[in-house]
C-alpha cells in the first residue's frame, strides 16, 4: 500500500525546490559553502523527479482491450496432423474436432455454427494444418482445448477462417408439433437428460429441465411436441444427424408442461 499520495510527493518536491532556491541566494541565508552543494544535490535531484513526474502525463498507455477483443490479442499457434474424431456440446452438436500431432492429442474448440464448413474439409483421417489460439486452460477428457481460428486440408487445398464465420441471427424457425414415443434419450457429461429423439428429430430440452423432466418422459403414455425446427441451413451439424426441435412445451398424457 503506498503511502504517499502523487499529491503528497508533488508537495515534497515543490517545497525542497523553493527551499533550495531560497538557501542558495547568500543575500538571504548565510550557510557554509559545503552545506551549500549538498542543498544544491538535492535541488538538482528533486527538479529531476519534477520533471520526470510531468513527462510521465504526457505518455498514453495501451488502452485495454474492449469485452470480447482479449482473444485477438492472444499468440496463435500452428498445428499440423491428421482428424481423430469429432465431439460434441450436450445435445449433440458438433463443437470441437480432434488432431494427433506426433502422437499427441489436441481437441480444437469451434462454435458449433461452423460445424457444416469445418467437416466439408476435414473428415476423420484427413490431415489438416490448423491455426489456434490458446485460451483459457480447460480440460476435455485428459486433453486441453486450444480455440481454432483456422483450418487447411493439404489434400482437397481447401482452408476455412473460422473465426470469421458470422453466426446466424437468431430466429424461431419453423413451427412444428409432432407426437409420437422417445427413442432415445440423450444425456450430457454429467449424465444428465438433455433431450431426446422421437420420430426423425431431436429435442433440445433447456438446461436442467431434462432431469426434472425426465420421470414424466420416461413413464408417459402419450407424448406431443411443440416447437421450432432449426433451420439446416444455419451451419449446425447433430451427431445423430437430425434436425433439431427447440420446445416450448411438451403435451405429457394430455397434461401440458410450457418449458
Amino acid at each position: 500500500m503506498n503511502i504517499l499520495t502523487s499529491s503528497t510527493i508533488k508537495v515534497i518536491i515543490f517545497s525542497v525546490v523553493i527551499l533550495g532556491l531560497i538557501t542558495l541566494d547568500p543575500m538571504l541565508i548565510d550557510i557554509p559553502p559545503h552545506s551549500r552543494n549538498i542543498i544544491w544535490l538535492i535541488f538538482l535531484v528533486s527538479g529531476l523527479l519534477l520533471l520526470l513526474h510531468y513527462s510521465k502525463l504526457g505518455v498514453k498507455s495501451e488502452p485495454n482491450p474492449l469485452p470480447g477483443q482479449e482473444k485477438h490479442h492472444r499468440v496463435e499457434n500452428t498445428l499440423k496432423g491428421n482428424v481423430v474424431e469429432y465431439g460434441s456440446n450436450r445435445i449433440g452438436d458438433i463443437d470441437k474436432i480432434l488432431i494427433r500431432v506426433n502422437q499427441v492429442d489436441h481437441w480444437l474448440h469451434f462454435p458449433p455454427h461452423t460445424a457444416r464448413q469445418v467437416l466439408n474439409i476435414a473428415p476423420e483421417q484427413t490431415y489438416v494444418v490448423a491455426q489456434v489460439r490458446k485460451g483459457k486452460a480447460k480440460l476435455f477428457g485428459n486433453i486441453f482445448i486450444h480455440e481454432l481460428v483456422s483450418i487447411h486440408s493439404v489434400s482437397l487445398e481447401k482452408s476455412v477462417q473460422v473465426d470469421r464465420i458470422v453466426p446466424p441471427p437468431p430466429v424461431k424457425g419453423e413451427s412444428i408439433t409432432l407426437s409420437g414415443t422417445i427413442k432415445q434419450f440423450k444425456l450430457d457429461e454429467k449424465g444428465q437428460v438433455s433431450g431426446f429423439i422421437i420420430d426423425k428429430y431431436i429435442v433440445d430440452l433447456p438446461p436442467g429441465m431434462g432431469e426434472t423432466m425426465a420421470s414424466l418422459l420416461k413413464n408417459a403414455k402419450e407424448l406431443s411436441v411443440n416447437g421450432y425446427v432449426r433451420s439446416p441451413e444455419d451451419g449446425f451439424v447433430n451427431t445423430s444427424r437430425l434436425l433439431l426441435i427447440k420446445p416450448y412445451s411438451l403435451v405429457i398424457d394430455n397434461t401440458d408442461y410450457l418449458l
